[in-house]
C-alpha cells in the first residue's frame, strides 16, 4: 500500500500548470492557502495535498500561525496519516525538517502516538535521523519511551544504534579507502 502511494505521488508532476507561481512566504501562505495545506495533511486528505501542492505550495514551510508551527508532513504524522505522510515523502519532504517551537521532527512526533510505528517506518527508510534531538534534548526513542511506545521505541534503537555504527565508520574511514568488496 505505502509503495502503491509513492509511485503514484511520484508520478504526480510538481510543476502548477499556467506558468509563473508567486513567491511563497509565511504572509502568502496564510493569504492564499489559510490552513487548508496542514489541516489536509492532518486529515489525511490527499486530494487536497495534491492540489496545494500542484498550486505552488512549498513541501517544507512551516504552518504560519503562532503555536504548531510545523510542516505537513509533522502534521500528518503527528495525527497518524500513513498515506498523506507516504505521499509528502514520496514528493521529498525534509523527514528532518524540526518543528519551530521544540524542535521536533516528524519521527519525534510518531514515536509520540501508539499508532506511530508505520509512520516511524516511514521516515525511517527515507533517510530520517534517530539520532536528531528536540529542543530539550531528547530524541524520538526518548519520546517513544516517555510516551510508553515500547515497539517504536525497540524500532528507534535499533535505527539508532545502526546509524551510530554508520558514522562511527564514515569518521574512521581514512579519505579514499574502499571496503573490501565494495568496489
Amino acid at each position: 500500500l505505502v509503495v502503491a502511494l509513492l509511485e503514484k505521488a511520484a508520478a504526480v508532476t510538481e510543476a502548477a500548470e499556467g506558468g509563473e507561481r508567486a513567491s511563497w512566504s509565511a504572509e502568502y501562505a496564510t493569504l492564499k492557502l489559510a490552513p487548508t495545506y496542514w489541516k489536509a495533511a492532518q486529515n489525511g486528505d490527499i486530494d487536497a495535498l495534491e492540489r496545494c501542492l500542484a498550486d505552488g505550495q512549498p513541501i517544507d514551510q512551516l504552518r504560519p500561525s503562532k503555536q504548531h508551527r510545523m510542516t505537513a508532513l509533522g502534521a500528518a504524522v503527528l495525527h497518524g496519516q500513513l498515506h498523506a505522510a507516504a505521499l509528502l515523502v514520496a514528493r521529498r519532504a525534509d523527514v528532518n525538517r524540526p518543528s519551530a517551537e521544540q524542535g521536533l521532527t516528524p519521527l519525534h512526533l510518531a514515536s509520540r502516538h501508539a499508532d506511530g510505528e508505520e509512520c516511524a517506518l516511514l521516515l525511517l527508510g527515507a533517510g530520517a535521523s534517530a539520532l536528531e534531538t528536540a529542543s530539550n534534548g531528547e530524541s524520538a526513542l526518548d519520546w517513544a519511551t516517555r510516551h510508553e511506545r515500547p515497539r517504536v521505541a525497540s524500532l528507534l534503537r535499533t535505527a539508532e544504534t545502526t546509524q551510530r555504527a554508520a558514522a562511527e565508520l564514515r569518521t574512521a574511514m581514512a579519505p579514499g579507502w574502499v571496503l573490501p568488496g565494495s568496489a
